[in-house]
């Protein structure tokens, strides 16, 4: 098929890459999480760029405007993010899915636009692709996304399947499977669909190791001396959290200790004036502050769990009276109601009141009453009692002469 200006990929083409259909949702927020770069010890791997390193490494651009990199940094639809030439950036959004930026790499959010360079796209759903010409549908798959400095597009597939289609229909959609790979030139009309070499899957798999086997920062070698709380040290100065000098002199000769802090401190119901580090109990800048907390509760009595005993209103888990006599008038336990049996009659009264025997139930206590009423019964001198048990008496054996 001849190539025509109209089917003709722009030379001004763009890829673009739809990572995740929740971009256009509210509350998706993308984060910037990693910045890498090749590890000086081991050129197999990359090392995480440390915090104060990341300026002019890896870029983030809002509205035209350079923002200042914090990890984990927040992105924005329309943000622009851009490596340098030795870095290497990971991207993270909220449904587990992940770009990876290579050296050189120039992305905008909103869609994923890649203007250039290469990244690396592990999905955990459904997103699409694409480019001015190019729609490329993927779920669950694993793929490396390319823009060359030749403005050509190429899309590897490393795990799953992608189905590649022309955004004006010139062609019929083209699936593509594991280990394949897609290139579109600018001045061609159809794209050419391949196995990918032996060497492009290498080096894409020995890219993806130095990313994925991250080894910790080399230890910052110190560069200075620091001056902090008082001390002099050596370290470098994007670990002085005091002031920094060159020269151990200077920073010796600048470095006071800092003076004591003077105030008032209450200890043991004392208010006195002494440092900071000298006061045992609370300490205070103000001496009206002092004496206010130092100042002994109020005494009193509590009733608590039925009991009345000393103490101060903030210590008593129960009522706080002034005076003992209150307290105990409060804490005294509800009169004991009941039956009393008093000159033969049973009525209901309390405890305190009853003049006679007090009994808690009614029958108890009648009773207890009938009994009190009734007279001895009388029996006869030497007689039997009814139900009285008299033992047996044998009668004499006789007297043998």
């Amino acid at each position: 098929m001849k190539t025509t200006p109209r089917f003709a990929l722009a030379w001004h083409v763009r890829a673009a890459l739809l990572l995740l259909a929740c971009l256009a949702l509210s509350g998706c927020t993308p984060m910037l999480v990693d910045v890498l770069k090749q590890d000086p010890r081991d050129p197999d791997r990359y090392v995480r760029v440390r915090p104060a390193e990341l300026a002019g490494v890896a870029m983030v651009y809002r509205n035209g405007r350079a923002l200042p990199v914090n990890l984990p940094h927040q992105l924005r639809p329309g943000d622009v993010i851009q490596t340098g030439p030795d870095a290497v950036a990971r991207i993270r959004f909220p449904e587990g899915h992940e770009v990876i930026l290579d050296v050189n790499t120039r992305a905008r959010l909103g869609s994923f636009f890649v203007e250039f360079g290469r990244i690396l796209a592990r999905a955990r759903g459904f997103f699409e692709a694409e480019s001015e010409n190019v729609v490329a549908g993927v779920e669950g798959t694993e793929f490396v996304f390319q823009v060359p400095r030749d403005r050509s597009v190429m899309v590897t597939v490393l795990d799953g399947v992608v189905v590649c289609r022309s955004r004006t229909g010139v062609y019929p959609p083209v699936r593509l499977r594991r280990g394949e790979t897609f290139l579109a030139q600018p001045n061609a009309a159809l794209p050419d669909t391949r196995l990918a070499t032996p060497d492009e899957l290498e080096d894409i798999r020995r890219w993806i190791r130095q990313v994925d086997g991250v080894a910790p920062p080399p230890p910052a070698r110190p560069d200075g001396f620091c001056c902090d709380g008082g001390r002099v040290f050596e370290t470098s100065r994007g670990r002085c959290r005091g002031m920094f000098f060159a020269e151990r002199g200077a920073a010796e000769a600048s470095c006071q200790p800092p003076r004591p802090e003077f105030g008032y401190c209450c200890s043991d119901g004392e208010v006195f004036r002494t440092a900071r580090e000298r006061c045992r109990g609370s300490f205070h800048l103000e001496q009206r502050d002092a004496e206010r907390a130092c100042q002994r509760a109020p005494q009193g009595f509590c009733c608590a769990d039925g009991r009345v005993f000393e103490s101060g209103r903030e210590q008593c888990r129960g009522r706080f009276f002034p005076d003992r006599g209150s307290a105990a008038k409060y804490c005294r336990p509800p009169p004991e109601s009941g039956y009393c049996c008093n000159d033969g009659e049973v009525s209901k009264s309390t405890r305190e009141q009853c003049r006679g025997s007090f009994h808690r139930d009614a029958a108890v206590a009648r009773t207890a009453c009938r009994r009190a009423i009734e007279p001895p019964r009388r029996f006869p001198p030497g007689g039997a009692r009814p139900y009285e048990i008299v033992p047996r008496r044998e009668p004499a054996a006789p007297d043998i002469k």
